[in-house]
């Protein structure tokens, strides 16, 4: 049986087999303190008496003053029919007057329609010979 080698001996050779790919910092050059860090997230710096844009508790809600405050996700109307009208939008499309524009019965036989939205109505002509089916 061998002697047994000392500590050092035994780091030395494993420097020696057991060698980091790539490159790594020594230890030396790690930070230790935050301070020595690039704050590239801009995390906050200010203490809490420096704060912009940010609230203390004390100028927030409590849970029982928010829930007097604010409305349940349960309790926001989904549909327009849910609000009121207190404007006076139209509900429904009054009737066309010479006078007033409106709605339109198209009948699709004397009256029609194209694709853009044109109206169209048949001559007297037409809605005797083809709709009536005999001569003005």
């Amino acid at each position: 049986m061998g002697k047994i080698p000392d500590l050092s001996a035994i780091r030395d050779w494993c420097k020696t087999i057991f060698q980091p790919i790539g490159s790594y910092a020594s230890a030396g050059d790690i930070p230790t303190q935050i301070s020595q860090l690039n704050n590239d997230s801009s995390f906050i710096t200010k203490s809490v008496d420096d704060l912009e844009n940010y609230y203390n508790k004390s100028e927030t809600y409590t849970k029982s003053a928010a829930d007097e405050k604010f409305a349940e996700k349960t309790e926001i109307p989904t549909k327009t029919s849910d609000l009121l009208n207190n404007s006076g939008y139209l509900t429904n499309v009054p009737a066309a007057t010479q006078a007033t524009i409106g709605g339109v019965k198209v009948d699709g036989t004397t009256i029609t329609v194209d694709a853009d939205g044109t109206i169209h109505a048949v001559s007297s002509q037409e809605l005797a010979e083809n709709v009536l089916g005999g001569a003005s």
